[in-house]
């Protein structure tokens, strides 16, 4: 059959956090791979008196994956540039997909996956990680 799965490949190799990262840092890192995740585009769909608005705080774009990853000016931006020059230098891996779910098959790859951190540090100045808050219910 001609052309490759969109499924990523199953791995048992562990995600490379820093030695000093919190269950806070761990679970921004990660909710950037998942369409159910800690930002306000997914949570304002279940709970839109606790969160109010789906808009990042730099009042761009709607807070998600891509827009921390690519564009938000709250972001550093020698962190962002990492991620768009490796979306440009890869464009196979980005071009036929849409939303979050394509960054899953991009964990294997240190580079990303470190920049996808240093960009969670980043945003942990306007993401809440404290779980007890985020309940939607």
């Amino acid at each position: 059959m001609d052309g490759f799965s969109d499924a990523p490949r199953v791995s048992t190799i562990k995600l490379r956090f820093p030695p000093d990262a919190d269950r806070g840092l761990e679970s921004l890192a990660l909710s950037m791979f998942y369409p159910n995740n800690i930002m306000n585009e997914f949570l304002h769909r279940f709970n839109k008196q606790r969160f109010p608005s789906p808009m990042c705080a730099c009042g761009h774009s709607e807070q998600n994956s891509l827009h921390l990853l690519t564009s938000c000016p709250l972001i550093s931006a020698s962190n962002r540039m990492v991620i768009q020059k490796l979306f440009t230098d890869h464009p196979r891996h980005v071009s036929n997909l849409t939303g979050n779910s394509f960054l899953i098959s991009w964990t294997r790859n240190t580079v990303f996956f470190d920049a996808v951190v240093e960009i969670a540090k980043d945003a942990r100045g306007f993401i809440c990680t404290d779980i007890t808050i985020l309940k939607l219910f």
